[in-house]
């Protein structure tokens, strides 16, 4: 995310977007909580039914490894960026 965008926004425009980035950082708190559980139920019925099922923990390895070699700028920083933006505009500043 490009914060220069933001410098010039209303409070109203950073709330909004602040809304769509905790909504998104929520999410991926969700997938990586999940991901764990995922594989391992994956690799199990790997094992004992079909081994189609092992795609499930390539897929979410893959996944997961995907999501580190991502940008430094991550949701969580943006989301402090922007509340602390936020509140520099609703004071006034």
């Amino acid at each position: 995310m490009k914060l220069e965008r933001y410098l010039q926004a209303t409070p109203r425009q950073i709330e909004r977007r602040l809304r769509r980035v905790d909504l998104a950082w929520q999410f991926e708190r969700a997938l990586h909580a999940n991901a764990v559980p995922v594989a391992i139920a994956g690799t199990l019925l790997g094992a004992l039914l079909d081994r189609r099922f092992l795609a499930v923990p390539a897929l979410v390895g893959g996944w997961l490894l995907m999501r580190r070699l991502r940008p430094s700028w991550t949701l969580a920083e943006e989301r402090e960026a922007l509340r602390l933006l936020y509140g520099a505009r609703a004071a006034g500043l």
